[in-house]
């Protein structure tokens, strides 16, 4: 970690497999004054913790192309016509059927950015910088309804070419968008939308629920416009982290290990998804499940962030969330568990403005991420 930072990491070691400090200790590098407490409970009561294998970009990343093309209704497209783009030469593509002379056992050394299939109707793409997100637009839909003429072999995404962007109240019944020429009721669309991620199992986790959380109507030059839409993802009614995160790193330089799974979708017509960028949580992706109890009390929670942050220094903590969340534990292999999530606000005197502190109510463990805007 930068010197810059390291008045957020306390270099004093305290045991976080039990989460106890001293009863005597002090929170007075935490500001509660106004801080508000979400505890969530399971519909069935029941926490749990959750394990899968996080699949990186790879040569089995086609599967999830092919799978992806057949669900979203693209039809069966052939493993030959997939291509696979170059780190160190952006402007070669390779097809797949060449992937045996790149192969290799280390993926550090996986010589891709990206895998891609693409078609004047649709892109679809695997990428390996966002550890293994897929990625899809509706090019035919895309480029009539906004009069464009994009071939590249990249996705194009709600904020390209814009003109305005505005957020929308998701509380307001009466808000509309222009959506391939005719106004829409906004909280139509979204219904439509969180219908089609909850019936796409091949796509998107059968056993989760999904609630759009925030959107943003983008306007374009021809005067249509998109409906971008931002899911989260609920395990048995709780929310799973989905906000915009980036995990910083430790005192010691290695990164903190939770990510946000975070779905994105965008609409071009009143009953068409023409855009969705989302994590590996997919349908496709087999997932281990345990039920497990909360061990970390809030009160616990907090002695944990008070003595893993700096004592020079009050942070105003915002909100005090139990929730789920997820991280990389090693071996290629992901977790999702129940946290105790500190929302931490108005930090004025660091290069972070916002950070999000998750301890886990498991076993009091820390993850530290900044909270992009």
């Amino acid at each position: 970690m930068k010197k810059t930072v390291s008045i957020f990491v306390s270099l004093l070691i305290i045991s976080m497999l039990s989460g106890c400090v001293s009863s005597n200790d002090k929170l007075g590098n935490l500001n509660l004054e106004n801080t508000k407490y979400i505890e969530n409970t399971p519909n069935t009561g029941k926490w749990q913790k959750i394990t899968f294998a996080f699949p990186h970009l790879c040569e089995q990343s086609s599967d999830r192309i092919v799978n992806m093309a057949a669900a979203y209704g693209a039809g069966e497209i052939k493993k030959d016509d997939i291509m696979m783009q170059l780190l160190d030469n952006p402007e070669e593509n390779v097809p797949l059927s060449d992937y045996d002379k790149y192969k290799t056992d280390v993926y550090e050394e996986f010589p891709f950015s990206h895998m891609f299939y693409r078609t004047d109707d649709i892109y679809i793409e695997v990428q390996g910088a966002t550890g293994g997100m897929i990625e899809l637009d509706n090019r035919k839909n895309v480029n009539s309804i906004l009069g464009l003429d994009i071939k590249s072999n990249a996705p194009w995404r709600p904020q390209f070419f814009k003109t305005n962007v505005a957020s929308v109240d998701l509380n307001d019944e009466s808000a509309t968008c222009i959506l391939d020429g005719k106004t829409v009721k906004i909280a139509d669309a979204i219904g439509n939308a969180e219908k089609y991620v909850l019936e796409n199992d091949t796509m998107f986790p059968k056993s989760f629920g999904a609630k759009v959380t925030e959107a943003e109507i983008y306007s374009y030059k021809n005067g249509n416009q998109s409906l971008k839409m931002c899911f989260g993802y609920m395990i048995d009614g709780v929310l799973l982290e989905n906000s915009p995160i980036y995990s910083i790193k430790d005192e010691n330089g290695k990164k903190y290990n939770t990510y946000s799974v975070r779905v994105q979708i965008a609409k071009l017509t009143e009953n068409t998804i023409d855009w969705i960028w989302f994590p590996v949580i997919d349908g496709g992706i087999e997932l281990t499940k345990e039920d497990c109890e909360i061990a970390i009390s809030r009160e616990d929670a907090c002695k944990i962030v008070s003595q893993k942050l700096s004592r020079e220094y009050e942070f105003n903590v915002e909100e005090i969330q139990l929730m789920y969340a997820a991280e990389r534990v090693g071996d290629g292999t992901s977790c999702i568990q129940p946290v105790w999530r500190f929302h931490i606000t108005e930090i004025k005197s660091q290069e972070y403005s916002k950070l999000n502190v998750y301890v886990s109510a498991l076993n009091g463990e820390v993850q530290i991420a900044e909270v992009l805007e």
